[in-house]
């Protein structure tokens, strides 16, 4: 009985080596037009647009005319899966999901926050994600401004938490509150995993490695403060 042993290929015959070890620049997480968050602060760029502006080609962007110096050597459109392209929708008065029940409260909350919003929100108000100001010696306390939208393909919502981050004696503390309804997150009811799902349909048992139930969230970006901010 004989064997034979074949020699292995060598690794950099098959692995591609880039020699002059370059550097590439770009952009993984781009949203245009087709996301909602994006479009109600005034984007309109599709993603045909945003290509071409990474190819180096000029676009027009709130108004301005926008070219890059050079182009990227790549990027991807990431924008959201939920409600996808449903905003320029709910902006044309004439388009059937505009003319719906559920599209003509949307479009009278989206207004009716959007005029409130420019005198209030934006004129005194810091957007998640920025710096709250010193705390002036007559204030008391912030109050938060929060809206929460359930996705209509998954579970009722559960509740809304903000949760405060600090540090005390070079130790981080937390402290979360229930808002009948600083850090924004919102919480489902709990669902059953896929995994459940999949066991209750085919009648097998559940796996006991991993919980029957998980509890999907969502989060909003911090709002910092400093005692020292400016």
């Amino acid at each position: 009985m004989s064997s034979v042993t074949a020699d292995a290929e060598p690794l950099s015959s098959v692995v591609k080596v880039n020699p002059l070890r370059e550097t590439y620049f770009g952009d993984l997480h781009l949203h245009t037009s087709f996301s909602f968050d994006a479009y109600i602060l005034g984007t309109r760029i599709t993603p045909d647009e945003a290509y071409r502006f990474a190819r180096g080609e000029p676009v027009n962007y709130l108004g301005h005319r926008m070219q890059r110096r050079w182009p990227l050597d790549f990027m991807a459109v990431t924008d959201h899966a939920e409600n996808l392209g449903v905003a320029s929708e709910i902006e044309d008065p004439q388009s059937a999901f505009s003319r719906s029940e559920s599209g003509r409260r949307i479009r009278w909350a989206y207004s009716l926050g959007r005029k409130e919003g420019e005198k209030v929100f934006y004129a005194k108000g810091v957007p998640m994600g920025g710096t709250l100001p010193a705390k002036p010696i007559e204030a008391k306390s912030p109050t938060f401004a929060i809206w929460a939208s359930k996705d209509p393909n998954g579970a009722n919502l559960d509740r809304v938490q903000v949760i405060k981050v600090w540090e005390e004696n070079g130790q981080p503390k937390e402290k979360i509150f229930d808002v009948a309804w600083s850090d924004l997150r919102v919480l489902e009811i709990p669902t059953p995993r896929w995994s459940t799902v999949l066991a209750v349909q085919h009648g097998s048992p559940l796996p006991k490695a991993v919980p029957a139930a998980e509890q999907q969230r969502g989060w909003s970006s911090p709002l910092w403060y400093g005692a020292a901010a400016e």
